[in-house]
């Protein structure tokens, strides 16, 4: 496929943590696009929330990513859900 330079994807993701199915995704999207990830935040009483099943901070999660596609995709915080939420 064959897009512009302006050409944009957007993965959001837990990445909790990062899988090889993560990097597959990503690396086709990175074919054709700039990537820009958003690892999904739970915020409540502005603080990000982590639990058993979402175990890893958003600054490791960014880290993993950056670890594997260095400067390459763009991972951005900006994507967060704010507590309470349902199950």
């Amino acid at each position: 496929m064959s897009t512009t330079a302006d050409a944009a994807a957007i993965y959001l993701a837990h990445l909790n943590p990062m899988t090889n199915a993560h990097k597959s995704i990503i690396l086709r999207l990175k074919k054709d696009y700039r990537v820009y990830i958003f690892p999904v935040r739970f915020i409540k009483d502005g603080q990000e929330v982590n639990t058993k099943s979402l175990p890893y901070s958003y600054p490791l999660r960014k880290q993993m990513v950056e670890s594997v596609f260095d400067d390459c995709v763009t991972v951005l915080p900006d994507y967060t859900f704010y507590a309470p939420y349902r199950k």
